[in-house]
């Protein structure tokens, strides 16, 4: 059965709009997903749920939290209001591609910091290269070093990989698959321990090994898995479901 002595540490979705439709993104966000973000009535009640359930500190995911500026900083408010710790903010760092954009880049990053952001979670790896070149990420955090706001590369470690690619350019799957290996999807994921949920699935049905049904019960490490609460998204549909077992 679900825990429900406590809630542990969790992300906050705020919206399911992204500028990328990467093929490992657990929620299959893209440009085509529901242009919507995160009210401030939903927001407030999320904060007032995750008090209740004894969640202390959280992440802010999407979708690509910054595609709305003002609503990502009306969320962190009501994080501030109720006294929940905001560990980073994920993002893809498509806003910091153009380096024409210094200053405003500057000014958001000085925004944050000023409304108690400590950190970044900047989003790097093939998948994510095919629709943001790799740049943009390494110049995000760049600009985090100069304003002194902390940063980490998820999924860093696939610098060595990438450096082979233009670092200015988006990169095809075909471009990757020329330059790397034909099974490199199937080879990052397993590098990185992907979960296969969302639009992640198609890796696994493409590259995977069906099994029958039978072969997966609740000892299996995936159902152990989806009852935690070790580890949690929560938007508005899952609120209402929460809600109904605090």
């Amino acid at each position: 059965m679900l825990n429900t002595g406590s809630l542990c540490h969790g992300g906050i979705m705020v919206n399911y709009t992204c500028n990328a439709a990467c093929r490992h993104c657990l929620y299959s966000c893209s440009p085509t997903r529901n242009s919507g973000y995160i009210t401030d009535e939903t927001a407030k009640n999320i904060c007032q749920l995750l008090r209740k359930g004894g969640c202390q500190s959280v992440h802010i995911g999407g979708g690509e939290p910054f595609l709305d500026f003002e609503g990502l900083l009306m969320m962190i408010r009501q994080l501030n209001r109720y006294d929940i710790k905001l560990e980073y903010i994920e993002t893809n760092a498509y806003w910091a591609e153009r380096p024409e954009n210094y200053k405003e880049i500057h000014e958001k990053l000085k925004c944050l910091l000023d409304e108690g952001v400590n950190a970044l979670c900047i989003s790097i790896d093939p998948y994510h290269a095919e629709f943001i070149p790799y740049g943009a990420p390494l110049s995000l955090a760049k600009y985090c070093e100069k304003t002194g706001m902390d940063y980490f590369l998820w999924r860093g470690e696939s610098l060595s990989i990438l450096s082979r690619f233009d670092p200015q350019k988006k990169h095809s799957r075909q471009d990757m698959e020329n330059l790397l290996h034909h099974d490199y999807i199937c080879r990052t994921a397993r590098q990185f321990s992907i979960t296969f949920g969302g639009r992640a699935v198609n890796i696994e049905r493409e590259f995977g090994v069906l099994l029958p049904a039978e072969n997966f019960n609740e000892q299996t490490s995936l159902c152990r898995n989806l009852l935690s609460t070790n580890h949690f998204h929560v938007d508005k549909i899952l609120l209402i479901i929460i809600s109904t077992i605090l």
